[in-house]
C-alpha cells in the first residue's frame, strides 16, 4: 500500500456516509493527498454507480469484448479484446489472446493463480467468468513512476486488472458469494464439456454477456470467429415488421377473400384468427422495442423466445381444429393451408443461441404466410367434352378433349394431372392441339378447352380406366377438381362427352315447388315424362338406370323396357315413370335416373318427391 496519510478506502466510506459527492481546494492552504485522493474516489465512485445502476454488466455497443470463441489447440478458447463492464468497472481486453496466453497467465501474484484447463474426466458443464480487480502500482512494478527531475516516487498508479477463469458451473455460485474483496466477477460464457475430449468448439461455447450495455440498446450479434456484426438493430426490425405486417394481410385475406363474409363463423375459426393476431401483436411489441432503443442482442434472444411461443400456439390451434374443420364446402382451411402450417421454427436456433439463424428462419416464416395472401381463390369444374375419334384401336393415339372452368382470382396456372395405367401414353395439348401446354383462368371467371391424347399400349383387347385433376398452382391444395373415372376399352368407342347427352323432366302432373314435386297422398300416381336427348352424330343404345326408392314408395316403367334403349344421332327418347308414394303425408325422397353406355354414366338427373294432403 501507498503511503498515504489517511486510508483512502476508509476516507471515502465515511464521505459517503455524509453524502458527500465532491472536494473543493482553497487558497492559502496546504493540500493534502487525502484530499486529493478522496476527489478522485468520490468521482470513481459515481461512475461506477453509473455503470452499475443505469448500465449493467456486459459489453458494451459497438464492442466484442471477452466474447469466448473456439481456437484450434487443446484445452483452450480465445478471448476477444474489446470492453465490458463488470460492477461498473470498465475493463479492457487490448487484443485477441488465448486463455493460455491472456496477460495474468502465469503470473505468482495472482490469486488464485490461473491453472491450465484440463481434459474433462466426465460430461460437465464449466463457466467461464471474468474477475476484476484494481492493485496499486508504483515504482518497484513501473519506474517510469520515478520523476527524474527530482529522482523520487510521487503519486502511485491504481490499475485495474483483469483474469478470465473457468469453474465447473455446480461451484460457480459459491465461488461468487466467497469471492475476495475487491475481486467482482462477470459470467462470460459456459462451456458444455465431453468425457475425455480435450477440443472446446464453438458449438460447445454458449454466450452468457449482456451484449450491447447502453442507455440507447442496440442489436449487434457477431460471428464467433471474426467478430463481424450479422445482425442489427436494422435488420431485426426488417424482420419484425415484414411479421407483423403479412400476418395481418393474412387475416384481412381470410376474412373477407378465404370465406364469404357473409356466412357467420363458428367458434374454432375464432379461436384461429385470434392465435394469428397474437403472432401479430407479438412482433409490433418487438418494433416497438426497436424503435425506442430498447432492445440489445439478449433481448432479441428473449423477445424471439416469446414469439416461438406465439407461433407454437398458432401452429397448435390451426393443426387440432381449424384444419379439420368441416364447413359447407369441405375441409377448406386443411385443404388449403395444411403445407403451410409446416412452418419453419425458430426454436433450434435459440437453442443453438445463433441470432443469425434464428432471424432467416423468422424470414422465411414471414415468406411463407406473405405468399398465403397471394394465393388464388374460387372454383374450378372440369366437363369431358367427348372425343372425335369413333372407335379406339391398338396402338393408335386418339383425343380426349376437356373443359376446365370456374373463377380464379388472380391469374394463375393450371395444373392438370391425369391418372391412368403407365403402359398407356398420355400427352396434354392446348385446345388447338398446339404444344408447349400451357394453361391459365382468371382473374375472375373463364373457361379453356384443352386435349389429351391417349396413345393405346401394342395389346389387344386392353382396358383402363382415366381421371384428371385440375388444380391452381399456387393453390393446389384449396383451389382443385377432380373428376370420375372414364373407362377405355380398345375397339369400342371412346366416352360420351358430359354435354353429349342430357335428362331432363319435360312434363309432370303433380305440382313442383322450390325443386320438389308434390305427390298427394290417397293413391295418387305421380306421371313424369323424361326425355333423354343425344347431342352427338351418332346413334347409341344405352341403359336407363333407376335408383331403389325406399320403402312404401314404387316406381313404375309402364311396361317400357329400360335396357338397350337406342337413342338416335342427334334425336331423343321421351320416356313416362309413374310414382306412387306411401299414404302418409310429409313423407320425402330423392330419386335418381341415369343413361349408362356399359360403365360409363353418359347423363343423370336427380329429383326430389315429398307427399301432401290430397286437396
Amino acid at each position: 500500500m501507498g503511503n498515504f496519510s489517511n486510508d483512502p478506502q476508509a476516507r471515502l466510506t465515511e464521505s459517503v456516509g455524509k453524502h458527500y459527492v465532491g472536494v473543493r481546494m482553497q487558497q492559502a492552504v496546504p493540500v493534502l493527498d487525502a484530499d486529493w485522493n478522496l476527489l478522485e474516489d468520490l468521482r470513481r465512485r459515481e461512475f461506477e454507480i453509473l455503470g452499475t445502476s443505469f448500465i449493467g454488466n456486459g459489453t458494451p455497443v459497438g464492442s466484442d469484448g471477452f466474447h469466448i470463441f473456439a481456437v484450434p489447440a487443446a484445452n483452450d478458447f480465445a478471448i476477444r479484446a474489446g470492453l465490458a463492464i463488470a460492477n461498473g468497472k470498465l475493463t479492457e481486453n487490448a487484443a485477441d489472446v488465448q486463455y493460455s496466453t491472456q496477460p495474468n497467465f502465469g503470473n505468482p501474484s495472482l490469486f488464485p493463480p490461473l491453472a491450465p484447463i484440463a481434459t474433462p474426466t466426465t460430461d460437465a458443464l464449466f463457466v467461464v467468468y471474468l474477475d476484476v480487480f484494481e492493485v496499486e502500482i508504483d515504482s518497484q512494478k513501473d519506474p517510469a513512476l520515478i520523476d527524474s527531475r527530482i529522482g523520487i516516487e510521487t503519486a502511485i498508479r491504481i490499475k485495474r486488472d483483469w483474469a478470465v477463469r473457468v469453474a465447473r458451473a455446480v461451484d460457480y455460485p459459491q465461488l461468487v458469494a466467497t469471492a475476495p474483496a475487491g475481486h467482482y466477477f462477470y459470467k462470460l460464457a459456459t462451456l458444455t464439456r465431453v468425457l475425455n475430449n480435450p477440443a472446446i468448439t464453438d458449438d460447445m461455447i454458449a454466450d452468457e454477456r449482456d451484449t450491447d450495455v447502453s442507455l440507447r440498446r442496440q442489436v449487434e450479434f457477431r460471428a464467433p470467429q471474426t467478430g463481424v456484426v450479422l445482425v442489427d438493430s436494422t435488420a431485426m426490425h426488417d424482420t419484425l415488421v415484414a411479421c407483423r405486417d403479412n400476418i395481418r394481410d393474412f387475416i384481412q385475406f381470410l376474412t373477407t377473400k378465404f370465406v364469404d363474409p357473409a356466412t357467420s363463423y363458428v367458434a374454432v375459426e375464432v379461436a384461429g384468427i385470434d392465435s394469428l393476431s397474437v403472432v401479430a401483436n407479438v412482433a409490433d411489441q418487438g418494433v416497438s422495442l426497436l424503435d425506442a432503443n430498447s432492445m440489445d442482442t439478449q433481448t432479441a434472444f428473449k423477445f424471439f423466445g416469446q414469439l416461438l411461443e406465439a407461433e407454437k400456439r398458432f401452429v397448435t390451434v390451426w393443426k387440432n381444429f381449424l384444419l379439420p374443420l368441416n364447413k359447407s364446402a369441405g375441409k377448406v382451411y386443411g385443404n388449403a393451408y395444411t403445407g403451410m402450417i409446416q412452418i419453419i421454427s425458430i426454436s433450434d436456433a435459440l437453442k443453438k443461441r445463433n441470432l443469425m439463424q434464428a432471424k432467416n428462419s423468422q424470414d422465411q416464416i414471414n415468406s411463407s404466410v406473405g405468399s398465403e395472401v397471394a394465393r388464388p381463390v374460387g372454383f374450378l369444374t372440369l366437363t369431358y367434352l367427348g372425343s372425335p375419334t369413333p372407335i379406339i384401336i391398338k396402338n393408335q393415339p386418339f383425343d380426349l378433349r376437356f373443359r376446365v372452368s370456374g373463377s380464379v382470382t388472380p391469374v394463375d396456372t393450371i395444373k392438370v394431372d391425369t391418372f391412368i395405367d403407365p403402359a398407356w401414353g398420355i400427352t396434354l395439348k392446348n385446345g388447338d392441339g398446339s404444344l408447349p401446354f400451357q394453361l391459365q383462368l382468371g382473374p375472375g371467371t373463364g373457361s379453356s378447352e384443352f386435349i389429351v391424347t391417349v396413345q393405346t399400349p401394342n395389346v389387344s383387347n386392353v382396358t383402363t380406366k382415366i381421371a384428371l385433376k385440375v388444380s391452381a398452382t399456387h393453390n393446389q391444395a384449396g383451389l382443385a377438381f377432380t373428376s370420375g373415372q372414364l373407362v377405355l376399352l380398345e375397339n369400342t368407342p371412346p366416352p360420351a362427352g358430359g354435354d353429349a347427352f342430357t335428362i331432363t323432366v319435360v312434363a309432370a302432373d303433380v305440382a313442383l315447388q322450390q325443386s320438389v314435386y308434390q305427390i298427394p297422398v290417397g293413391g295418387f300416381v305421380a306421371n313424369l315424362t323424361f326425355r333423354i336427348t343425344n347431342n352427338t352424330n351418332s346413334s347409341r343404345t344405352v341403359n336407363l338406370v333407376a335408383s331403389t326408392l325406399p320403402a312404401g314408395w314404387t316406381m313404375s316403367a309402364g311396361g317400357s323396357n329400360l335396357n338397350n334403349v337406342v337413342i338416335p344421332a342427334l334425336g331423343q327418347k321421351d320416356l313416362i315413370l309413374q310414382f306412387l308414394p306411401p299414404n302418409a303425408v310429409g313423407q320425402s325422397t330423392d330419386f335418381d335416373f341415369s343413361a349408362k353406355d356399359g360403365v360409363n354414366v353418359l347423363a343423370d338427373l336427380s329429383i326430389s318427391f315429398t307427399t301432401i294432403a290430397k286437396s
